[in-house]
C-alpha cells in the first residue's frame, strides 16, 4: 500500500494540517502535503496557531 492508497482509506472526516512556517524547504512541504491531500481525495481544512 503507497500513501495515496492510505490516505484515501482513511474514514471520510475532517483532517487538520498546520504547515510550518519556516524556510523555503517548508514551503515545498507543505505545497506537496496539498498535492498529496488532493490526489487522495482527503477531507482536509488548513488551519493556523491562535495569536499567529
Amino acid at each position: 500500500m503507497n500513501i495515496v492508497e492510505y490516505l484515501s482509506s482513511l474514514p471520510a472526516e475532517k483532517y487538520h494540517y498546520l504547515p510550518n512556517k519556516g524556510n523555503a524547504g517548508d514551503s515545498l512541504i507543505s505545497y506537496a502535503a496539498y498535492q498529496l491531500f488532493n490526489e487522495s481525495n482527503l477531507n482536509y481544512e488548513k488551519v493556523k496557531l491562535e495569536g499567529k
